[in-house]
């Protein structure tokens, strides 16, 4: 019987079977195999809405946990196993930009003259002539260009304390060469300008950190987590997008704007 109801569909409406796709029958009008839709209408395209897209992610919640899980240990233990870590050391040092007063008033003049010190001594605290006297005092194999690129100084909330910071893979050899920054500073400034060595003085010795400073794995750990979410949300909203397939007769009528005369259902002809 639903043999001959289509037969005689197809005879009314001279249906064009080379449109049969997937089950579906699309009409055709009597009038020289013309459709019944306007020509000139284009195929829709929608975004994909709120139900699909949540279809989408339920669909594919294992994936999304899969790559979420997968960057998120790439991020922990990559960064304990390929990072190197490094121990800081933090020394400071007050600059006196008139260091022939016993005890100098603190003026905005002087505070701005130490501001401009710290600055020079910064570059001279990182020359060849510093960092050949550390290289001698602790006998280190590190060439001069390498030991200044451990060295970072800087002043401390615009005032006249200057920081030394030293960062090095062993956390013994980067409290010996923040000592031995702060213990050659005077002589070195004072060897390099006309400034008195007394225009810098010690205000803390060098302390070293017990924990790596570069090395934060949780944290990695987290933002890995984040992008392979994100990354398999984004694999699977692409899924939905590029699947051009008709998958019902709502497919069709949405994105073809065609009536559909019926659906032929899949049965297993094999029994």
């Amino acid at each position: 019987m639903l043999l001959l109801y289509y037969i005689k569909q197809a005879a009314l409406c001279q249906l064009d079977y080379s449109r049969f796709s997937g089950g579906i029958l699309f009409p055709q009008s009597a009038a020289k195999g013309e459709r019944t839709v306007n020509t000139n209408m284009q195929p829709q395209t929608e975004a994909v809405d709120i139900r699909a897209f949540f279809a989408a992610l339920q669909k594919n919640i294992l994936l999304i946990a899969l790559l979420a899980l997968a960057f998120g240990a790439a991020g922990l233990f990559g960064t304990q196993l390929l990072v190197t870590p490094l121990y800081q050391a933090k020394a400071s040092m007050i600059v006196n930009a008139d260091p022939t007063q016993s005890r100098p008033t603190v003026t905005s003049d002087q505070i701005n003259s130490a501001k401009q010190l710290v600055d020079t001594y910064a570059v001279l605290l990182t020359s060849s002539s510093m960092t050949g006297r550390i290289r001698q005092d602790l006998s280190i194999s590190l060439t001069d260009q390498e030991l200044a690129g451990r060295i970072s100084i800087s002043a401390v909330n615009n005032t006249q304390i200057m920081q030394l910071t030293v960062s090095d893979p062993s956390p013994t050899q980067a409290q010996a060469i923040a000592q031995s920054l702060v213990e050659n500073a005077p002589a070195v400034i004072a060897q390099m300008t006309d400034m008195d060595s007394r225009s810098v003085k010690t205000v803390a010795d060098a302390v070293v950190g017990s924990e790596p400073v570069n090395l934060h794995p949780l944290r990695n750990g987290l933002i890995g987590l984040l992008l392979g979410g994100a990354l398999g949300i984004g694999v699977s909203v692409l899924r939905v997008m590029l699947n051009n397939r008709f998958l019902t007769d709502e497919d069709v009528r949405r994105q073809l704007n065609l009536p559909v005369l019926g659906v032929i259902p899949v049965t297993d002809t094999a029994g």
